[in-house]
């Protein structure tokens, strides 16, 4: 996302909840694992990993629920306590980073995803785009995704 205006922006869908990101993102993803879909009401979710210390809220109290995450730590998860759209989630496998969803950003349509992950659990008729990455589960290692996420971002 060269060149995009920081802060970006964000917030949930009846305005309540809204936070700012002072730094740019990591990486970005789609995730079609069936948790993601019946979350997002669709064939997966986008999501941005972005440093903790760039987040932060700026209005709203969002509702807090944990669930076990993949790696089997819980992941909090967090959404408006007035409408219910997710905001973003601290992931339990790391304490530096926090995963926001890429729709609850006011520069959505600016970011597409540098991969896909769970595509075992996709729906049959789901291709994703041949130029960009893609794992059956989730991928061992980031940094290949944020490297191809970066590298699409400069063109």
């Amino acid at each position: 996302m060269s060149g995009m205006d920081l802060p970006l922006t964000g917030g949930c869908l009846c305005g309540a909840v809204r936070f700012e990101v002072a730094a740019e993102p990591l990486v970005a993803f789609a995730c079609c694992c069936t948790e993601c879909q019946r979350a997002s009401g669709s064939a997966f979710s986008m999501s941005v990993l972005v440093r903790k210390d760039a987040f932060r809220l700026v209005a709203g109290e969002p509702r807090r629920w944990l669930r076990p995450g993949p790696s089997g730590k819980p992941s909090a998860q967090y959404s408006c306590p007035t409408c219910s759209a997710r905001t973003h989630a601290e992931p339990g496998y790391s304490d530096e980073v926090v995963s926001i969803r890429v729709g609850a950003l006011d520069a959505a349509r600016q970011i597409a995803p540098g991969a896909f992950f769970w595509l075992r659990e996709a729906p049959a008729w789901f291709r994703p785009p041949k130029d960009v990455l893609a794992y059956e589960t989730n991928p061992a290692d980031l940094t290949p995704v944020g490297e191809a996420w970066r590298a699409a971002q400069a063109t």
